[in-house]
């Protein structure tokens, strides 16, 4: 260019030709740049595509899984290219985290691409989180065959102290540098589960050689700080913390059934439940204590036929005897209830009825007695005696209380009549 500014004769020809030589050797510089521009920033390129994430322990597991206190485990991010560039060196940007004390190993990611492998240095803000950045230098992705693919690698170790029921969220995050690669649409988020699984919690006693009564008292051992489910029947009856210790004890709030009892339970720990462990044993022992609610107990009744009733154990026969020891009713208990009425009527007197419930096994309880007095119908008044004036005839004038009125009158003024009399005779 230089020598082509030179060879013009005269100035205004030479300024003429300068200006044409000038926006030729503009428009050629744009050309090279945006030819150079295209080559280091592939900004025109199809956006990459993420093909998969897996994380893995040290094992052929991939994705969410059990894992164990104090295992290492690998957080692997596989990229593929489906674009129609390659996407150059420091375009990726991985991040890892992980949570709930959980702690990547060490702060280098390994980036493998085309058989090849490297450690590459990124920074670790904390020991929960890994970034890496255009520093990093990852390797090109090629844009087809075995070279499209680049796996990041980061290492992640389980507390030691991990409890039982724990759920670790391991996220990889994959980001583009704007710079260098554009077009790629929003991050990719890929979150793995790791888990530390619950024990079911054992059930240590009673045993199945074991015949217990019918509220026995039942240990086993669990997870500390967990909580055991314990069900029979069918249906929850209770719960039981696990002790520092590891141990657990729990008694049935209502007595079981005679025979073999099957007990089913599970704990439940931080986020999870545990599967369940089942035990049986043998259960025996007398039903529930029957208990009389009406007649109350002290009353007396007229009714020599009263209804008894109570309350019992279902399935159960309660039997109301006197002190004799005689049989008065019986009432099979349904819902907690029962209730019978005599079929002969009760003698007359105090007397005491006891209740006495007996099982289909032949158990028996007995209950409290109450007193009970059946006493007399009261017999009707007798009718008032007549007056002289009933049954006469005559209508009552009401002499019976004039005359002694009237005496008394006369006998007043016959006295007052006396003193006037003397009176005078003393003044005379």
């Amino acid at each position: 260019m230089l020598w082509a500014m030179t060879a013009e004769p005269t100035r205004s020809g030479w300024n003429r030709s300068v200006g044409r030589r000038w926006a030729i050797a503009i428009v050629s510089a744009l050309g090279m740049l945006s030819m150079w521009a295209g080559a280091a920033n592939p900004a025109f390129a199809a956006p990459v595509t993420i093909s998969a994430t897996n994380m893995t322990p040290t094992g052929p597991q991939f994705g969410d899984q059990d894992v164990s206190p104090g295992q290492q485990v690998r957080m692997q991010l596989a990229v593929q290219n489906t674009g129609t560039v390659a996407i150059p060196a420091n375009a990726t940007q991985p991040e890892f985290d992980v949570d709930r004390g959980a702690a990547f190993a060490a702060n280098a990611v390994s980036n493998v691409t085309n058989g090849g492998s490297a450690n590459r240095a990124c920074a670790r803000p904390t020991t929960s989180q890994i970034i890496c950045n255009t520093q990093s230098n990852f390797n090109t992705i090629a844009v087809s065959g075995a070279n499209n693919y680049s796996n990041f690698y980061a290492y992640v170790a389980i507390p030691v102290n991990a409890i039982p029921g724990t759920v670790y969220h391991l996220t990889t995050t994959l980001n583009f540098d704007p710079t260098l690669y554009t077009n790629v649409g929003t991050p990719t988020v890929f979150v793995a589960n790791l888990t530390v699984p619950v024990p079911a919690p054992a059930i240590l006693s009673p045993t199945p050689t074991d015949t217990v009564g019918r509220t026995p008292q039942i240990t086993g051992t669990g997870v500390s700080g967990a909580t055991v489910h314990i069900r029979y029947g069918g249906a929850e009856i209770g719960t039981a913390l696990v002790a520092a210790d590891g141990s657990w004890t729990f008694t049935p709030p209502s007595p079981l059934a005679n025979g073999v009892a099957q007990i089913t339970a599970f704990q439940h720990s931080v986020d999870l439940d545990s599967p369940a462990t089942t035990a049986s044993f043998n259960v025996s022992g007398p039903p529930a204590v029957p208990v009389i609610t009406s007649p109350g107990d002290g009353t007396a009744t007229t009714n020599t036929k009263p209804v008894f009733t109570g309350t019992g154990e279902d399935g159960t026969t309660v039997t109301v005897t006197d002190e004799t020891g005689a049989t008065i009713c019986a009432g099979r208990v349904s819902a907690g209830a029962w209730t019978c009425t005599p079929t002969t009527p009760l003698a007359l007197g105090a007397h005491t009825y006891t209740p006495t419930a007996t099982d289909t096994a032949g158990n028996s309880s007995t209950g409290t007695p109450i007193a009970l007095t059946i006493a007399a119908t009261p017999r009707p008044s007798p009718s008032p005696t007549p007056t002289a004036t009933e049954g006469t005839g005559l209508a009552d004038t009401g002499n019976d209380v004039a005359l002694p009125v009237l005496a008394g009158g006369l006998l007043l003024l016959l006295g007052v009549a006396g003193v006037t009399v003397g009176y005078r005779r003393r003044r005379a």
